[in-house]
């Protein structure tokens, strides 16, 4: 047993004790200061292994699904590239989809 226990212990003995011999406001006083002492006593134990404890992992951000990028793109591709055909032609086509290519990549990377 630890020496902290051994206090509590030798507490608790002497509030019991003094209980019968003191009036119901003292004896209220008395137990209200040990179960203090008691909850501190708890609380440091619970710091000491929260401390010890190694660290969690740290969460990266979610990562958008392969699955669902590649329909929205080619769902957006489509008018892009009309658009891009009808004002620019065939060079507003290519740099359309290099755009809509460097997009998917790197939102699914």
């Amino acid at each position: 047993m630890s020496s902290n226990q051994d206090e509590l212990r030798d507490e608790l003995l002497a509030v019991t004790s003094a209980r019968r011999e003191l009036s119901a406001d003292d004896e209220r006083y008395l137990v209200e200061q040990f179960l203090n002492r008691l909850e501190r006593d708890i609380d440091q134990r619970i710091d000491v292994r929260l401390a010890a404890r190694p660290a969690p992992p740290e969460r990266s951000a979610p990562r958008a699904n392969p699955a669902a990028i590649i329909p929205i793109a080619l769902g957006i591709a489509i008018p892009l590239s009309a658009i891009a055909g009808a004002t620019a032609g065939l060079a507003g086509i290519a740099l359309t989809w290099a755009a809509i290519l460097i997009v998917v990549f790197i939102s699914t990377r």
